[in-house]
């Protein structure tokens, strides 16, 4: 089970603001109480999906760490709206993360749901070789994506500093078909409940994207393996 410095070297290789800056995040998250506080070194607690999910969502959805409490408390929080969600069949392996009544059970849930679709991959793996013909795809589908019945993956979006948030699974029947798609959006619950309609005061976007390679390795580590 991974503890949470082991977390932090993962993430900060993938993050061009360095070590110092994830670990600042960490360590204000989890001052904040929403990663659990223990003892540090062999005595620390093992990290739970919730606190990986709070810790990634401080890191991607705040520029100062000190702000980073709020982000997660928020985003957390966010309820899936209707308005802006287009609703296909989707794949029996992303049914958790799509019934989610939260963002943040939602990244949880796309977290926990990569163990399945590596096996899946895994058990492919050794029953067939498959070639991907150039240009069959739009985009590679990652490494773990490839089940016996579709070729998935996903991503996760945080936009800023209007906060709001998207799932987005997209998968193919076999290659060089149609690609399919379910996106659904979060929104703060005062703009949910107000049927969705808000003013931006921004004029600018910062959009950080998560994809499911990351989430697999978060949920990798989680479970020591």
């Amino acid at each position: 089970m991974a503890r949470l410095p082991a977390l932090i070297d993962d993430l900060a290789k993938h993050d061009p603001r360095g070590r110092a800056t994830v670990e600042h995040v960490a360590r204000v998250v989890r001052e904040a109480g929403l990663i659990q506080t223990t003892k540090r070194g062999r005595g620390a607690a093992d990290m739970t999906v919730s606190d990986a999910a709070a810790l990634l969502i401080g890191l991607c959805c705040t520029e100062v760490p000190k702000d980073a409490p709020d982000a997660v408390r928020e985003f957390k929080e966010m309820e899936p709206t209707k308005l802006f969600s287009r609703r296909h069949y989707f794949p029996r392996e992303f049914a958790s993360v799509m019934g989610a009544q939260t963002f943040g059970l939602a990244l949880e849930q796309l977290i926990l749901s990569t163990a399945t679709l590596e096996e899946q991959g895994r058990e492919l793996s050794r029953r067939t070789t498959h070639r991907m013909r150039p240009g069959s795809l739009s985009r590679p589908p990652s490494p773990i994506s490839r089940t016996r019945d579709h070729y998935l993956w996903a991503e996760v979006r945080f936009f800023t500093p209007l906060a709001s948030a998207s799932v987005k699974v997209s998968f193919q029947k076999t290659a060089g078909s149609p690609n399919l798609g379910h996106l659904i959006n979060y929104l703060p619950n005062n703009v949910v409940k107000s049927a969705g309609q808000f003013e931006p005061t921004f004029d600018r976007e910062v959009l950080v994207t998560v994809e499911l390679n990351t989430l697999a390795r978060i949920r990798r580590l989680l479970d020591g393996s």
